[in-house]
């Protein structure tokens, strides 16, 4: 005798199912919500509104405490409004909640590396700076393009767009920290990528002065205020033979453009030719 199915299972299993489903829509918050909240953050941020915006990013990582995503919004609305202490302790969430990542370069990573040179950069810690810079340019393929990246991590490319910018914040900081060589060196590697790179001739020219002939050429090159102000500096120097009123001239100009790690390095290049030199002193 065949035996009839349970109507009451047939009843009991769709109900069980659709419950499930409501329990999972109950407790997972909504994608769309979440989406919504990093969406209303990213307004607030763009009108400046950072109050706005940080409660925004808050309540996007109440409702997904693992992702990084807000963590990293909040990292650069805190370094927009110069509260870079508090910028380093979202960039450490972010970080943690990435620890276990897949191995290899990814777009978080880079993200982190580039908000972390930004951060440093704004509280003046050239070394770490330098650290975050490299370990930033490092991401990138040997021949410094992005081109050959490809998915899943093909956004990675996108973050590393401004390989020229950190390159630039790379070479300020050797500046900062009075390594000449370094500098130099990486003002070179802008001008290998981009020979017309006005900032990098005029930077290496100011570094190259009393040291390499080619100073003058890369000043020239350069075509910037600070780079006439040098050049006009060296013509009135050539009228007197004095190393140390040169010196003292240019470092009057490389002073008043706030150029302090340059300036100085003239005014101490003045002393050494001749220690008594008053104008020299007097910076």
């Amino acid at each position: 005798m065949t035996r009839k199915p349970d109507r009451r299972l047939l009843i009991t299993f769709p109900a069980v199912v659709l419950l499930a489903g409501a329990l999972v829509l109950l407790l997972r918050p909504s994608a769309t919500m979440y989406l919504d909240l990093l969406r209303q953050g990213d307004e607030h941020a763009a009108r400046a509104e950072r109050t706005g915006a940080i409660a925004a990013y808050r309540e996007a990582v109440r409702l997904r405490p693992g992702d990084p995503l807000p963590y990293l919004r909040l990292a650069q609305v805190y370094l927009d409004w110069g509260r870079t202490g508090e910028a380093l302790e979202a960039v450490a969430e972010a970080e943690q909640l990435g620890a276990e990542e897949a191995d290899g370069p990814t777009t978080l990573t880079a993200s982190l590396e580039r908000l972390q040179v930004a951060i440093y950069a704004a509280r003046a810690d050239w070394p770490a700076v330098v650290e975050h810079a490299q370990r930033l340019l490092a991401l990138a393929p040997a021949d410094g393009s992005t081109a050959r990246l490809s998915s899943p991590k093909s956004e990675l490319a996108g973050v590393l767009d401004d390989a020229e910018t950190i390159r630039h914040t790379l070479a300020r900081a050797t500046v900062e920290m009075r390594e000449w060589d370094a500098a130099r060196a990486e003002y070179g590697k802008l001008l290998d990528v981009d020979p017309t790179d006005l900032v990098a001739h005029e930077r290496l020219g100011a570094l190259s002065l009393g040291d390499d002939p080619a100073a003058i050429q890369h000043l020239f090159a350069a075509r910037t205020d600070l780079a006439g102000g040098l050049i006009a500096a060296l013509q009135e120097a050539g009228a007197v033979d004095d190393p140390a009123y040169s010196s003292v001239l240019l470092g009057r100009v490389l002073f008043e453009a706030q150029d302090w790690a340059l300036s100085v390095r003239q005014f101490e290049c003045a002393l050494s030719h001749n220690p008594d030199f008053p104008d020299a002193h007097a910076y």
